[in-house]
């Protein structure tokens, strides 16, 4: 038997891809997500990076997230019951901030390729901003 798939080797999808390959080097979109990757991780890390509830604050391009904790320095997590991440989603949201996602006590970012740099700076002010009023701290 032979394996294929519906789009495989279809000369419209492969032009379609092609074209999409093209508008991201036209574009300088992968440029930007390193750039604006670099921006909102060096965000996060300059006002949650020493949060006492915050820890394993991470990202690569424009992938970031980092983790609610009770106490950083020992690194005692929350009670799944007080959903404080979800919590903290909430008040992002309720600004008007980007966030794709959260997984436990993990808040995590994904914004498009082609994201500003005042776009950036809002998700990081919101994210901040957001885990301050729902910590207390």
């Amino acid at each position: 038997f032979m394996h294929a798939y519906t789009n495989s080797a279809h000369p419209t999808a492969s032009a379609v891809g092609l074209r999409n390959l093209q508008i991201f080097e036209d574009e300088g979109l992968l440029a930007n997500a390193q750039a604006m990757g670099d921006r909102l991780g060096e965000g996060l890390k300059a006002n949650l990076g020493r949060h006492p509830h915050v820890t394993n604050l991470r990202w690569l391009a424009l992938i970031a997230g980092f983790t609610l904790v009770r106490d950083a320095a020992t690194n005692t997590p929350y009670d799944a019951s007080e959903t404080v991440a979800i919590k903290v989603q909430r008040h992002m949201r309720e600004e008007g901030s980007l966030i794709t996602r959260v997984v436990g006590d993990n808040v995590l970012f994904a914004p498009p390729l082609s994201v500003n740099a005042a776009e950036v700076d809002q998700i990081v002010a919101s994210a901040t901003a957001a885990v301050r009023a729902v910590t207390g701290a």
